[in-house]
């Protein structure tokens, strides 16, 4: 398995906009906001706004982080600015997996050009299955009784392959009963921090070890001991 960062923004926003419902913006303490130059917006100085890690523009306040910390302990309700802060990952996991990621449906969206302008469209079953190469390592698999049952399967799907008495439909459908869940799939996915945190609630720990690998991933973005494991 494997997850990936593609990019993570918002935490300008964050702070803005906390301070919203009890009209204290003059107390706020983070210094630095959008940089506009002659040639409009530059998106290579917003430091934790746009594109997180590019450039230190943005200086993030004790205060303002104190009170968002304070605000995530007291939940969801209290913390809405946590949606503010969008991390966008790509992850390689196997069928099992995704049966219950599909859990985290709000704050969560995927990648997908049909429903978010984002378009990083996860990969296609359909299109991959008879196209590539099936090899181990498209499966998740854990010892040498893992690799010899998973042979086993990519020979099956190698003779439905090689027949020449079905159209490309009938193999892919024939192909896909006897997928096994370990076969690994890549998708693209938009979480906000208030989904992370939820997700680290319920699912640290986890019987799956999959969600060992996506938890310590979240437990390293960043401002997580204020913002996610309060």
């Amino acid at each position: 398995m494997e997850i990936k960062l593609i990019e993570i923004g918002g935490f300008k926003a964050l702070f803005d906009s906390q301070r919203s419902p009890k009209k204290s913006g003059r107390k706020s303490d983070t210094v630095g906001d959008f940089f506009l130059d002659d040639a409009g917006w530059n998106m290579t100085r917003t430091h934790y706004s746009l594109s997180y890690g590019i450039d230190d523009y943005l200086l993030i306040g004790p205060n303002d982080l104190k009170l968002a910390s304070d605000l995530t302990k007291l939940g969801d309700c209290h913390a809405k600015a946590n949606r503010s802060i969008d991390v966008w990952v790509e992850i390689t996991a196997p069928r099992y997996f995704w049966q219950d990621w599909v859990t985290y449906t709000v704050g969560v969206l995927e990648l997908d050009p049909t429903i978010d302008c984002v378009a990083l469209p996860s990969e296609s079953t359909n299109h991959r299955i008879l196209k590539d190469e099936i090899r181990v390592e498209d499966f998740e698999v854990e010892d040498e009784d893992d690799k010899y049952r998973i042979n086993l399967i990519i020979g099956m799907i190698n003779d439905i392959k090689a027949r020449t008495d079905l159209d490309a439909t009938q193999k892919i459908l024939k192909i896909k009963k006897i997928l096994p869940e370990s076969y690994k799939q890549k998708r693209g996915y938009k979480l906000t921090y208030q989904a992370i945190r939820r997700i680290l609630q319920q699912r640290d720990p986890h019987l799956l070890p999959e969600f060992k690998v996506v938890c310590d991933f979240f437990k390293s973005l960043p401002l997580a001991v204020e913002l996610l494991l309060v």
